[in-house]
């Protein structure tokens, strides 16, 4: 099978699948309208590189991209984000295409104005699949759309290679030290300071503990948020890490013994697979791409976004009981293993184009 992948190189995600699939002897050619990448790419994957200059790279570059899609001649074309890349593929007006819808690209895009409305749903009716990272946006997709088409659910999945971790700490783990983590962008929308809340309440519960928070993530919010720490005075016991490579994501997780997402809004909980895959223990809130795979799993718990004080109960459930914790921690790596690996889920993608072929 030959597939061109429409994706950014800066992606992991988009890297993880060409790996993945060149190892599965699919010959796989990547064009990327950005020239860096963060993340080791295999030797195996063409790759052919614009230079972003702004959204208006999409329609400056298409010719050239239908004239490469003409020349290597594939099976199949992907586009993975549906505004930019899904408005490429249309334009390239090759068959069959899948596009693959991550997140803000269906959340966000469509609603800054009328012209980006219109111009995702051209993108989703054109193209003869449309996969979706998550149900709860496969919902937001029929809803807000109007698409009527079947979508298929095609999850992110977790490089199991890269996470290793030794399950018995968490059961050793009696101390009255404990550590809560979280991998996230420092964004509003993230409930990073609901988290920091829910801390000093955790901080006021239980004194016996010797407590300690760990924010892995930059972003504009960064400024606010060590405020925050301060004016509750937490700085001895909270510690911003800044932004890490996707290769160091293991080794921060496995300095933690929960991890919390408290995110207002999310399709998909990416950050919360990777934790799930390195045994940890799981609060997450409400938000209908992190309840989704959390409800019902006995991998964590859940609670309302922006209920602080849920927030707090959760952890204080986790810190002072680990069984609890080793046991929520077994069943998310259990999880991870069924649901959501790399190889099942890219394998998932492969019998979608082997079906429509």
């Amino acid at each position: 099978m030959k597939l061109i992948i429409l994706g950014s190189i800066s992606s992991i995600h988009v890297v993880r699948l060409a790996n993945h699939f060149v190892s599965k002897d699919i010959n796989v050619t990547v064009i990327s309208i950005s020239t860096s990448s963060f993340h080791s790419i295999d030797d195996r994957v063409s790759i052919y590189r614009f230079p972003y200059l702004g959204a208006f790279s999409y329609y400056l570059y298409f010719p050239f991209v239908k004239m490469l899609i003409t020349l290597l001649r594939p099976d199949i074309v992907n586009a993975h984000y549906a505004s930019g890349y899904g408005t490429l593929g249309r334009l390239v007006n090759f068959r069959p295409f899948v596009l693959s819808c991550w997140g803000s690209d269906v959340y966000n895009f469509p609603l800054i104005s009328k012209f980006n409305y219109s111009l995702l749903k051209k993108n989703l009716l054109f193209s003869d699949v449309v996969a979706s990272t998550s149900l709860c946006m496969a919902e937001q997709i029929r809803s807000f759309f109007n698409y009527k088409n079947t979508i298929e659910i095609t999850p992110f999945g977790v490089d199991l290679s890269q996470f290793s971790f030794d399950r018995t700490k968490l059961v050793l783990n009696r101390s009255p030290n404990i550590v809560i983590g979280t991998v996230k962008s420092l964004n509003h929308i993230y409930g990073i300071d609901n988290l920091i809340y829910a801390f000093h309440l955790l901080n006021k519960r239980c004194p016996e503990y010797n407590l300690t928070l760990r924010i892995a993530g930059s972003g504009p919010q960064e400024s606010f948020l060590r405020k925050v720490v301060a004016d509750l005075n937490l700085s001895s016991k909270v510690e911003f890490v800044g932004h890490i490579s996707n290769n160091l994501v293991c080794d921060f997780l496995s300095t933690l013994d929960i991890f919390a997402c408290l995110s207002r809004e999310e399709s998909f909980g990416v950050s919360i697979i990777e934790a799930a895959a390195m045994h940890l223990p799981l609060v997450v809130s409400n938000a209908p791409g992190l309840s989704e795979i959390v409800d019902g799993n006995s991998v964590g718990l859940i609670v309302p976004i922006d209920d602080i004080q849920a927030s707090c109960d959760a952890l204080y459930s986790l810190t002072i009981d680990p069984d609890l914790r080793f046991s929520f921690g077994k069943n998310a790596y259990d999880l991870i293993m069924s649901n959501y690996s790399l190889d099942s889920t890219a394998s998932g993608l492969i019998s979608l184009y082997k079906k429509l072929l």
